[in-house]
């Protein structure tokens, strides 16, 4: 019964790859089988080895013998009865393919194992039977949303089960496809965190933990992507990740990365660099807490950056997908509102999201989210029906996450089903798997065992190591390749075994290493061992990439092989210089090392530069003319930039407390984040080339220069003395200029402009003519502002709440799906609420606040 509802809900379940389905099937049939032996062993039937050299080690000929003897005793009084009721049930079946041929084959098998018995015969004939019966499911038609994957599986499995060659074909083939199909370009991952008033410590600890296993992960698919990909030129997908924290408000929690494209958001292939920015995040976990149980307006941000054009886009041509993961206790009182601000979220092509409830303590006085703050989950069936893989009641926030095991099934489910067909290594599930029986159920001699298989697995992955790194000069790159996969191999096995994590390959097709990463592990300590490894690499004559990120005693770095094509380097307290960089390197991140003071010459062929918070750093040496992208922000001594070079596009200087100007900027930058500079007081003329500029947070920057008549975004919000905009450019689609105490009015909107947020400017009276292409408008908390001008008929949101002396409302267009206009007049007026009402009555799926 449980085997045929599992591939029922499967089957109808179009995210769910084969891979995960082969993972959750082996977890759902294996402890029945463990059931029945636990049960013959307690009545005697199989005797359980007792001996140290049987464990793991197969049985000894004495217990072999008892053994044979036990069961051809449970086979004299039980086989009838077995072989009937398995004969039957191959006869009840409805195809001829279950024929006596299976019971012969399994006799066979029985003949040659003693371990096989006909009590698990008989429930072996149940588990075929039910495939069978799952083929009525199967047989009712390929209707949109069937997972054709699992059907054939479930289809061939009997086949499967008898021609183990057949299932290796069937699985080559299922790879060809995948290499074959679409793949995204880059995944969007929102962690929705609960920082509230009901979140004590012990649930505050779950959610680090919860937050940071999520996020790894996905940092572990986009690090195996390209190794996966037989072609080397694969893209690896790009990440943008976004840390929201909710209470009384919603928060960022993710520092701002110097590379990012807009607010908040991480785009980056460093994975150092992520990793750095993350810890940050869990850490503001662990210490924050912004009261409140409100979690819908952090939904309604994510809904939001979704809603942007661009990202629409992306997601309808599926470059993009977007998955949202709340972590919370349950304990909302804005759960209704945020259950419409989700089905708003899946309503969008590629986008899924999900809850996941992190208990309290697990007894009986559990803090429980009351039944009037829960949403009806009968009232809203389809907000439950369509999301897919995920599986989870949102009203109910989720799965109970009672283990980590519990959690890596979730993290599976949600982050890798978004993945259409995308093959996943399930070799690692079935460690864990062992793994947790060793340490739920084994003796202590089986923990012994476990433990000194791990200790014997480090000894062989370091003389992989070192035999590899003597293979670099010599032409068995066939040999390499395999060996450095078991390298990789190892490398997962410790780690889900509890083991460091220490070093980590990547491997070109014909057998070089062209990456390795050497990361410190406090829980090991093995500071002696890494230094070791970084010594090693002027050896790998191949080497492209290297990660010596997050080592605390590291000081210095080797000679780099004149191969080097990326070097990462950062998060190290006490290095404190740089060696010579080879002439080949074109990108380097030397950020979060607070004793570095200076940066080496920097080679010709550089083309990227990350060198943000490094409180000592002082200057930059000359920037070669290859450079594109230069990212320098926080670093509080640094007081001036050198001159940029005519290639440049994308500059971050932010958050550099002494800074007071900058240099003339080239011709082809397109991307200028330079907020959060206390001293600035100007910015230099903006080349025609600039797409984005954020200049906010400067509380000295009076007015901004001419615009480029490229600028599609520009964020200049809080900003206390600006007075006034330039000339908007024609090809603007986003503005945000909110809090600016003293701007009083806007220029003349271009027609082009999509969102405008002009909210908390308290000298605002009045809107120019809204852009007939405008999807979103905030002007929120103006005190002044007493009305609006037409609405387009682009519009879809509206917010104007906390608008004391607003008074009216202009007509209403169709293309509108939520509008506020709470703590107003003109939400007292009866004739504006008519208005309302008559809206809501015409659009009943539009969301409508007063």
């Amino acid at each position: 019964s449980d085997f045929f509802t599992f591939v029922r809900e499967a089957f109808f379940d179009p995210d769910l790859s084969l891979s995960v389905f082969l993972a959750r099937l082996e977890r759902l049939v294996i402890p029945i089988f463990e059931r029945f032996l636990r049960q013959d062993i307690a009545s005697g039937v199989i005797k359980q080895p007792q001996k140290k050299s049987e464990v793991g080690g197969g049985l000894s000929p004495g217990d072999k013998e008892s053994l044979a003897k036990a069961v051809k005793k449970s086979r004299q009084s039980g086989s009838d009865r077995a072989k009937q009721n398995a004969e039957k049930r191959f006869a009840d079946s409805k195809s001829d393919e279950f024929s006596k041929q299976e019971i012969k084959t399994m006799l066979e098998i029985k003949e040659k194992t003693d371990t096989v018995y006909w009590q698990l015969m008989d429930l072996w004939g149940v588990f075929l039977q039910t495939v069978r019966d799952t083929e009525v499911v199967l047989e009712s038609g390929h209707r949109s949303g069937q997972n054709l994957e699992v059907s054939e599986f479930v289809r061939q499995l009997p086949n499967f089960l008898v021609n183990p060659d057949q299932l290796r074909i069937f699985s080559r083939r299922l790879i060809e496809q995948a290499k074959e199909s679409t793949r995204p370009k880059q995944i969007e991952l929102f962690l929705v965190v609960d920082l509230s008033g009901s979140m004590d410590a012990q649930k505050r600890r779950a959610t680090q933990e919860a937050v940071y296993c999520l996020a790894k992960s996905l940092l572990q698919y986009q690090q195996n992507s390209r190794l996966q990909a037989d072609d080397p030129t694969t893209e690896i997908i790009r990440l943008n990740l976004r840390v929201l924290g909710f209470g009384d408000r919603s928060e960022d929690l993710l520092l701002r990365s110097p590379n990012e494209e807009n607010q908040g958001f991480l785009e980056t292939e460093d994975q150092a660099e992520i990793d750095n920015r993350l810890w940050h995040s869990i850490m503001d976990i662990g210490k924050k807490s912004l009261g409140g149980t409100r979690d819908s307006e952090s939904l309604q941000e994510v809904l939001r950056d979704l809603d942007r054009p661009d990202k629409q886009d992306q997601m309808a041509a599926k470059d993009s997908v977007a998955v949202v993961i709340e972590v919370t206790d349950g304990e909302t009182t804005t759960a209704s509102e945020s259950a419409a601000i989700v089905k708003s979220i899946r309503s969008n092509p590629g986008a899924h999201a999900c809850g996941i409830r992190i208990p309290g303590l697990l007894s009986s006085d559990t803090p429980r989210v009351p039944r009037s703050q829960e949403v009806d989950t009968a009232a809203e069936p389809e907000i439950l029906s369509e999301s897919g893989a995920f599986g989870i009641v949102w009203g109910e926030h989720g799965q109970q996450l009672t283990s980590i095991e519990k959690l890596k099934e979730v993290m599976i489910s949600v982050l890798f089903a978004a993945l259409l067909k995308q093959t996943w290594q399930t070799s690692l599930v079935s460690l864990e798997t062992a793994k947790n029986r060793f340490q739920e159920t084994g003796s202590d001699e089986d923990k012994k065992v476990f433990d000194e298989a791990l200790a014997e697995l480090k000894q062989a992955k370091q003389e992989y190591l070192k035999d590899a790194y003597t293979k670099q000069d010599f032409e068995g790159q066939e040999v390499i390749a395999v060996e450095a996969m078991i390298l990789r191999t190892m490398n997962e096995l410790l780690v889900v075994g509890g083991g460091e994590n220490i070093y980590e390959f990547n491997v070109s097709p014909d057998g070089r290493i062209v990456s390795l990463t050497v990361t410190y592990n406090q829980s090991t300590n093995q500071s002696t061992r890494i230094q070791e490894a970084i010594n090693l690499v002027g050896g790998f004559k191949e080497l492209q990439i290297f990660d010596c990120s997050n080592n605390p005693n590291l000081t210095s770095l080797p000679e780099l092989p004149s191969s080097l094509q990326r070097l990462s380097c950062s998060n190290n307290p006490n290095l404190t210089s740089l060696p010579e960089l080879p002439s080949s390197l074109q990108t380097l991140n030397c950020s979060y090392n607070p004793n570095l003071t200076s940066l080496p010459e920097l080679p010709s062929s550089l083309q990227e530069l990350n060198c943000f918070n490094n409180p000592n750093l002082t200057s930059l040496p000359e920037l070669p003319s290859s450079l594109q992208e230069l990212y320098c922000s926080n670093n509080p001594n640094l007081t001036n930039l050198p001159e940029f070079p005519s290639s440049l596009q994308r500059l971050n200087c932010s958050y550099n407390p002494n800074l007071t100007s900058l240099p003339e900027l080239p011709s082809s930058l397109q991307i200028l984040s330079c907020h959060n500079n206390p001293n600035l007081t100007s910015l230099p003329e903006l080349p025609s080339s600039l797409q984005t500029l954020n200049c906010s947070y400067n509380p000295n920057l009076t007015s901004l220069p001419e615009l480029s008549s490229s600028l599609q975004t520009l964020d200049c919000y809080n900003n206390p003395n600006l007075t006034s905009l330039p000339e908007l450019s024609s090809s603007l689609q986003i503005l945000f200029c909110h809090n600016n105490p003293k701007l009083t009015s806007l220029p003349e909107l271009p027609s082009s402009l999509q969102r405008l947020n002009c909210s908390y400017n308290p000298n605002f009276i009045s809107l120019p003519e809204l852009s007939s292409s405008l999807q979103i408008l905030s002007c929120h908390n103006n005190p002044k502002l007493t009305s609006l001008p037409e609405l387009p008929s682009s519009l879809q949101r509206l917010d104007c709440y906390n608008n004391p002396k607003f008074i009216s409302l202009p007509e209403l267009p169709d293309s509108l799906t939520s509008i506020n206009i709470q703590k107003t007049k003109a939400a007292e007026d009866p004739e504006v609420i008519k208005k309302l009402n008559a809206f809501k009555k015409k659009h009943p799926q539009a969301e409508v606040l007063y």
